[in-house]
């Protein structure tokens, strides 16, 4: 049938309205996102005006407590004509006793006065004789009197630092929600921004691998915020906004560092050149140092990752691997390994324990997972002339990788620490007793109606801590455990999973932190005579022993000293049919791994040495 003009008529007319559609929707989207954007505005704005003002209320509520404690501190009750001797010296005290007056004395929070008159009691009268602390007894009318106030003192303390914690709680929670709600709006604004200036269309080029010389996308750090400071790093810890494009090689630089690796893409963080990321001056982990002290993201896509990580090639010093349980001392014994000289040490590097989570959630195949590993470790231990050898202490969770990393370079030493059962789960509880948002979240992990409520607290501590363990039960439903319940899966978890690895010929150097700690000078000349490590370096290992530049005190950080906390009845249970299930003993029993060192005889099948590459 010929086209006449009616048709070629109708045709325009509907095109038209097509082309009006089409306008019309994207004007309705375009509105939508202004009110959006909008409505955040409004939304940070109050939420910013929420926080100044509960600032400003605390503020007057603890001026308030403050005012009415010194008031009780500086009360004191004496009879007709009598002296407050608060803040009286020794001289004082003797002229006003020559008077012959009476004097009933408030020694209360006074430390000047103890120190002047030792075995004070914390209310005592004077007479008209020369003063001797502690011989005259006030009545039980004054004394009742006092009693009051000072438990009226210890409330106002509680209610204070309530208040205080409250603040903390309430502050930390409302900074996470604004700075996410800054977060969206950035990268709302900057998808349009990077549309118009060109810099999306580069980054898709160096995906599919059209720009490979400008595949690192180099990002400024605008703003960075994390919820719990021990979260697994992510870019989402960052607003960044765009800076320049590099070659991929602009990673190998010394202050740049391996951060965490996603689904598509690598990320990087770029650190002063007088900051040394890799020297274990304290306890504090690798990521959070690259969180602390970054200053630029670099982005790049796998492909480019890869491509350089093969350029580098296998490494060319020694590296010495750590797994642990957690809270065993293996802090204990990286800060030891971090007093030597040319040792480079990685505290927790978070981009090995983005794989092991990747794995687990099957968001990539197992070849690619065997491509990413080595290609992460080659970057982790790039040549650096500051380092001579690299000691990686990794999560708990990264016990999983051992056998991986044997099968991808055989020539690593593996070290694998752990500790009694019951002391670890205790040190674990006490380490989750130091930050707000955990403190809060442990009693609503063991609260069986606030749990129900808001199951994502038990939920993401599961999953932080026995997801990625790939003997962790399935059937173990999270939503049915308690705190003791997920250190104590976690601890069994990672027992087993060492085990498997044994089974499986990982030649794993086990080693049990009670008996390091019986002889640590023992311990560290055995580890040298098996790593080969120089024996005249082990004056300086044992620094690491004694000295803490944090606290001073190595004891008060890694909980060496015995606990004082204890487990209930109930949860001893729990623990107890956990580990039934792993096939191991009861919570705080002994248990040694095969092949466990044996520092007296040196005991240790270890690595031959034709197959070292260092």
């Amino acid at each position: 049938m010929p086209l006449t003009s009616e048709h070629l008529t109708f045709a325009r007319q509907t095109e038209t309205k097509n082309t009006t559609f089409v306008n019309y929707s994207e004007g309705l989207s375009d509105y939508k996102r202004c009110s959006m954007t909008c409505v955040i505005i409004i939304i940070v704005i109050l939420a910013l005006g929420f926080i100044v003002l509960f600032a400003v209320i605390i503020r007057k509520c603890n001026e308030r407590t403050l005012a009415l404690r010194a008031r009780i501190q500086s009360f004191v009750v004496s009879e007709p004509g009598s002296v407050s001797l608060e803040h009286a010296t020794e001289q004082e005290l003797e002229q006003m006793d020559e008077d012959g007056e009476p004097i009933l004395i408030n020694c209360w929070a006074n430390s000047t006065l103890k120190a002047n008159t030792p075995g004070c009691d914390p209310y005592w009268r004077c007479n008209a004789n020369k003063i001797r602390p502690g011989t005259a007894k006030m009545s039980s009318h004054f004394g009742s009197t006092m009693d009051t106030k000072k438990s009226d003192k210890n409330h106002l303390e509680n209610l204070s630092k309530a208040l205080n914690k409250a603040r903390e709680y309430i502050i930390l929670l409302l900074t996470y929600v604004l700075y996410k709600i800054a977060r969206s709006i950035v990268t709302t604004i900057q998808k349009f921004t990077w549309a118009v200036t060109g810099v999306e269309r580069t980054r898709k080029d160096a995906k599919s691998g059209i720009q490979f010389k400008h595949s690192a996308h180099v990002h400024n750090v605008l703003w960075r915020r994390k919820f719990i400071s021990s979260s697994i790093s992510d870019p989402t810890d960052f607003i960044l906004t765009h800076k320049f494009f590099k070659h991929p090689n602009y990673v190998l630089k010394p202050n740049i560092s391996l951060y965490c690796i996603t689904k598509g893409e690598a990320f990087f963080v770029e650190v002063s050149e007088d900051v040394n990321l890799y020297k274990q001056f304290d306890s504090k982990s690798f990521y959070l140092k690259q969180f602390e002290k970054a200053h630029s993201v670099i982005s790049m896509p796998l492909a480019s990752f890869h491509k350089i990580a093969q350029d580098i090639g296998r490494p060319k010093v020694p590296i010495i691997w750590m797994s642990s349980t957690g809270s065993c001392g293996a802090t204990l014994l990286s800060r030891v390994f971090g007093q030597l000289p040319g040792m480079a040490v990685i505290c927790d590097p978070d981009a090995l324990t983005s794989l092991a989570f990747l794995k687990k959630s099957n968001r990539f195949g197992k070849g690619e997972y065997e491509q990413l590993l080595p290609s992460a470790l080659r970057l982790l231990c790039k040549q650096d002339d500051r380092a001579g050898m690299f000691f990686l202490k990794t999560r708990p969770c990264s016990t999983c990788q051992m056998e991986d990393v044997y099968k991808c370079f055989p020539q690593i030493y593996q070290l694998y620490i752990y500790r009694n059962s019951f002391k670890t789960v205790t040190s674990h509880l006490n380490i989750f007793a130091r930050e707000p948002i955990s403190i809060v979240g442990r009693y609503i992990i063991d609260s069986k109606v606030l749990s129900t409520i808001l199951p994502c607290f038990r939920r993401s501590l599961y999953y932080n801590f026995c997801y990625v363990l790939d003997r962790a039960d399935p059937s173990e439903k999270e939503q049915n455990i308690t705190s003791v319940g997920i250190f104590a899966t976690s601890w069994a978890a990672n027992v087993v999973q060492c085990l498997d690895h044994v089974d499986a010929g990982v030649p794993i150097i086990a080693i049990m932190f009670e008996e390091m700690m019986k002889n640590p000078r023992k311990i560290i000349s055995t580890l040298f005579d098996v790593l080969e490590l120089r024996q005249e370096y082990i004056s300086n290992a044992m620094e690491g022993f004694r000295v803490d530049p944090c606290n001073n005190n190595v004891t008060s950080d890694l909980n060496l000293r015995e606990t004082k906390r204890t487990i209930s009845h109930q949860a001893r249970v729990e623990a107890d049919a956990i580990f039934k299930k792993y096939g191991l003993p009861k919570l705080g029993e002994r248990f040694e791994i095969p092949g466990l060192l044996d520092f007296d005889t040196t005991k240790f099948r270890g690595i031959n040495p034709k197959d070292r590459y260092f």
